[in-house]
């Protein structure tokens, strides 16, 4: 007992050093993959509004089957369903709940994870919230021996320091992500602007935009989602959303909802991982709001336009000059730069902002201008 207890201390350890080093957890989940006997992790973070997976750390050599796993098995995984009944610190070995009958029958054990040599699994909650599961589970080979009174053991004293450790290292992320909004500086802006996961939650939202979701009718904030009143409107932006969040060829989108004085032009813009303002690994959209309502519907300072694009000054000010009427020769002469580098500076502008077309760049700038 004394010796599962040490290896107890040493791996949750691993962990506490985890909570603030991405590399230093993928470490610890490594070492207890091998202390159990497995093969292989596989740590997810699930939307438990729509089941899906939204992050996920595995093992180097099984990324691939990862992204399989949340793409086609995570929604209808029987698994997760025991864990749902469990508390943070707690686990389950998958052959105490599942029989040898209903594996060979089901597509996730027979056509999946028997594909991998993957016979059992230990499954151990880290983090639960209202809106996320943060669950890892450690896989065990075909060859592996069922889970053994000392596996066991270490497991119960183990598993409760890593759900510790777990939400310390949520907690720290929140706030590592809050400091790299730069809330001062967007608490400043005279622009609504909000931070939008794929499903409209709503990570942030500075003053500006909070006014104005408590006074326009037309635009709220419901659940901590981002929600328009009118139902074509709002599968407008949810279309635009995910678009901006796509993976792969994210695009910026501008709509307009209402009319006359309580017209409201939104602009949907993606968060590439290097922007300032981009949180984590996780996809994110910016979204802005103008119009005749708001007391910024005036031209947007390039020095403001770049922090909210995560753009150069440079860029910025190119971007006000095309959204304004000028070309890009024009602003080579402003500038004083030849028309190369001023084109060159447009082709990176439409890079960041996720603009595939010049028209599109102005459409967005001028959205959030209120024009």
């Amino acid at each position: 007992m004394a010796g599962h207890s040490t290896d107890a201390m040493r791996l949750a350890s691993l962990f506490y050093e985890g909570i603030l080093s991405p590399d230093a957890w993928h470490g610890a989940l490594s070492e207890t993959t091998r202390q159990l006997g497995a093969s292989f992790f596989h740590q997810v973070l699930i939307d438990r509004a729509g089941m899906q997976v939204v992050a996920n750390i595995a093992s180097a050599e099984s990324l691939r089957k990862a992204n399989e796993y949340a793409q086609h098995y995570a929604r209808n995984d029987e698994r997760l369903n025991v864990l749902a009944g469990l508390k943070p610190g707690e686990f389950m070995f998958d052959f105490d709940h599942f029989d040898a009958r209903h594996r060979s029958r089901s597509p996730l054990y027979a056509d999946f994870l028997a594909g991998e040599r993957v016979q059992s699994c230990v499954a151990i909650v880290l983090h639960r919230d209202d809106d996320f599961r943060d669950e890892v589970g450690l896989l065990r080979g075909s060859d592996a021996s069922p889970l053994s009174d000392a596996e066991r053991s270490l497991l119960r004293q183990l598993a409760p320091e890593m759900a510790r450790a777990g939400r310390l290292r949520v907690q720290a992320s929140r706030l590592a992500q809050r400091a790299a909004l730069g809330f001062a500086a967007l608490g400043a802006l005279p622009r609504a602007l909000a931070i939008v996961d794929p499903l409209c939650r709503i990570e942030y939202c500075n003053p500006a935009a909070e006014r104005f979701f408590a006074l326009h009718g037309a635009c709220k904030a419901l659940g901590g989602r981002l929600r328009l009143v009118d139902p074509h409107a709002q599968e407008g932006l949810r279309e635009r959303v995910a678009r901006a969040c796509a993976a792969d060829g994210a695009g910026a989108g501008v709509m307009r909802v209402g009319q006359g004085e309580a017209t409201v032009s939104i602009s949907v813009l993606p968060l590439r991982p290097e922007h300032p303002l981009a949180m984590g690994s996780r996809p994110w959209a910016m979204v802005i709001f103008a119009g005749p309502a708001l007391a910024a519907s005036t031209v947007m300072p390039p020095e403001i336009l770049a922090e909210c694009l995560g753009v150069t000054r440079t860029e910025a000010r190119l971007a006000c000059a095309l959204a304004s009427g000028a070309s890009v020769n024009d602003f080579a002469i402003m500038q004083g730069c030849s028309l190369s580098t001023a084109r060159s500076h447009l082709r990176s502008l439409l890079h960041k902002t996720g603009c595939r077309r010049q028209r599109d760049l102005v459409e967005v700038v001028q959205g959030m201008w209120g024009v």
